[in-house]
């Protein structure tokens, strides 16, 4: 009995032992379970902290030592991929375009996520990470997924300092920005792949290399472009260079003039003058793509895609480079040289002439530029900034030359095309003037228009009035009557100027003569100049306020009398702003002695709600 009980207490020992054995399994099972469980729902939890933090700082415009753009790789991608996410997608969904615009909803996503002091380093940490490039530094290369990263930014053209989507306070809707492919490296057109993060400085160290940013970087081998390496002084020495570059600066100045009108006929007016300006931009680059060399530039390249292994996704990015980039062949520089002297300036003459001299193209040029324009040495007749144009003359022949990047000195040989003197037009800002009354010594002391407004001011005044289509009283008027505006005001000039000099020999003889002059005899000419000054600031007011109403200038403070206030108490200066604003000194030298003051050449652009004016005016009316 003692032994059945004995083994009946055993049995239940042993089941009582099996069954915490298994509770204690299933415990440590489910304790193991709610560690890892903790453990990635806390790592879930701490980047979407870090990552929140990182937004939160670049919402707040602030700028702490740990968020250094040039040093913190994780911060500057944050800010590059917010951009680029944005703008490269505008690129892919048109190949082949040159400028990308911004929308409404991207100027309200720039000025909610990035202020612009963020924006402002981030530019600057753009610019270091290209030089670092550039330079080769091992730190930042071009197949890194941070290099390609920084390249793209470099297409959308966020290192400029000016038509920058990044820095461009106003952020209007509408707005066009070009796309930099000048000088352009390896660039990934396509989106950016999910792995492609920069190496982290804390842990990269420590993991080594990531497997997906290794993939990436292999998978994104085939949207890399490699454009043929071009010289920047031959790409700009080329006439189709030039000639694109002037269109897009026209393009530009355009759109800031047209921003810049409150009328339905001036927007209108400048909406169909920039339509003109990109089909001619369009036609220029059709012209390219017919080059002959076209076909041997395109062999080139996907020759050297091939060798990369990019043969299967080429067709995408040789369409855009064909239609962006076409090489030229230009003028070889030690070619011998036959110069002419201009015998005009030898004999003292010719203030905008300089020497020239004709240049023998290479004999063994392998192709010839469609449409090129002759080129020629040009010797600087001063220190002139890069873009400047000046009249210069080749023997009889006069041409437009053209100042090469960069700038030149007085007296230093450079090549030029000489382009025909056909009729160039200067756009003039609406909406506001060009500079303030005070900015006289813009253009310097010894400015023509400066010392004309300064010691003959009716002749500065009438060419203003020339260059406007003024007539003697400030009032629109045809070509016919405008053009003769400078030269009534020479011969009132004149006519003042042998009243005055007769009255004063008169009474110089009447003095030596012991003559007793009385009050009465100084009265006619006391009042002769008396009725010159007050026609003169009569007419000096009504063309400042034809300019104004031209070109839509509001009165900044005396409404109703800033035009006769401005002409009677600042006269030189109101007449030398006038001047600076109908002009572009920084482009077209100005002249003393003509019609204008400016280069025969050289127009002002039209307005057409203001031109209407002249209907109604005959062409026989002459003053």
């Amino acid at each position: 009995m003692d032994d059945t009980s004995s083994l009946g207490h055993a049995s239940a020992a042993v089941a009582m032992a099996n069954d915490a054995i298994s509770n204690a399994r299933r415990a440590a099972s489910e304790a193991r379970n709610r560690r890892e469980n903790c453990g990635s729902t806390f790592a879930t939890t701490w980047n979407a902290q870090k990552k929140e933090s990182s937004h939160s700082q670049v919402r707040s415009g602030t700028t702490p030592a740990d968020l250094d753009f040039k040093s913190n790789d994780d911060a500057f991608v944050v800010i590059a991929t917010l951009v680029t996410e944005r703008l490269l997608p505008k690129l892919e969904a048109s190949p082949g375009c040159t400028h990308y615009t911004m929308t409404a909803d991207d100027a309200a996503f720039f000025q909610k996520m990035l202020p612009y002091s963020v924006r402002r380093c981030f530019v600057d940490a753009l610019r270091y990470r290209l030089q670092l490039i550039k330079s080769g530094d091992p730190r930042v290369s071009q197949e890194s997924p941070l290099g390609r990263l920084t390249m793209q930014c470099q297409l959308l053209g966020l290192e400029r300092d000016t038509m920058n989507v990044l820095l461009d306070l106003s952020q209007s809707p509408g707005m066009s920005y070009p796309v930099n492919f000048k000088n352009q490296g390896p660039v990934a057109y396509g989106s950016r792949d999910e792995g492609d993060e920069p190496n982290r400085p804390s842990q990269q160290a420590e993991l080594g290399p990531e497997p997906s940013t290794i993939a990436s970087t292999k998978s994104n081998t085939n949207h890399v472009l490699h454009q043929p390496a071009t010289h920047s002084s031959d790409w700009e020495q080329s006439a189709e260079s030039l000639a694109r570059q002037q269109i897009i600066a026209e393009i530009n100045e355009t759109k800031f003039l047209m921003r810049g009108s409150v009328t339905p006929d001036a927007i209108g007016f400048w909406k169909k003058h920039l339509d003109d300006l990109n089909e001619k931009l369009m036609t220029l680059n059709t012209e390219e793509q017919r080059d002959d060399g076209k076909t041997q530039d395109a062999d080139a390249m996907m020759s050297g895609l091939s060798s990369f292994g990019m043969g299967q996704n080429a067709d995408y990015e040789l369409d855009m480079y064909s239609k962006v980039n076409t090489q030229f062949e230009y003028k070889n520089p030690s070619s011998p040289v036959d110069t002419a002297v201009n015998s005009n300036a030898n004999r003292g003459g010719g203030g905008d002439r300089s020497i020239a001299g004709t240049t023998q193209p290479p004999i063994t040029s392998p192709k010839k530029i469609p449409h090129e324009l002759p080129v020629c040495d040009v010797v600087a007749p001063s220190d002139l900034p890069g873009g400047y144009m000046f009249e210069a003359q080749l023997g009889s022949k006069k041409f437009l030359a053209t100042v090469p990047p960069g700038g030149v000195t007085k007296g230093q040989r450079f090549v030029s095309t000489m382009r025909e003197l056909e009729t160039i037009e200067i756009p003039v800002p609406l909406g506001g003037w060009r500079d303030s009354v005070v900015d006289c010594f813009t253009d310097g002391i010894c400015h023509p228009l400066f010392l004309n407004s300064l010691v003959v001011p009716c002749i500065a005044l009438g060419q203003i009035m020339t260059r406007n289509g003024l007539d003697w009283q400030g009032n629109p008027a045809n070509k016919l009557v405008s053009s003769l505006s400078c030269t009534n005001m020479t011969v009132f000039l004149t006519f003042w100027l042998s009243i005055n000099a007769s009255a004063a020999v008169m009474l110089r003889i009447s003095w030596d003569r012991l003559h007793v002059v009385f009050v009465e005899h100084w009265i006619p000419l006391v009042c002769f100049n008396a009725f010159f000054l007050i026609y003169f600031i009569y007419l000096t007011m009504n063309v400042r306020l034809s300019i104004r109403n031209k070109y839509q200038i509001q009165e900044g403070s005396c409404e109703g009398a800033e035009d006769c206030l401005c002409a009677t108490f600042c006269l030189p200066c109101t007449i030398c702003q006038m001047g600076r604003h109908t002009s572009d000194y920084d482009t077209y030298r100005a002249t003393c002695c003509n019609a204008t003051g400016l280069p025969r050449q050289v127009e002002l652009a039209p307005v057409t709600f203001y031109e209407d004016q002249y209907a109604t005016m005959e062409d026989g009316q002459v003053v």
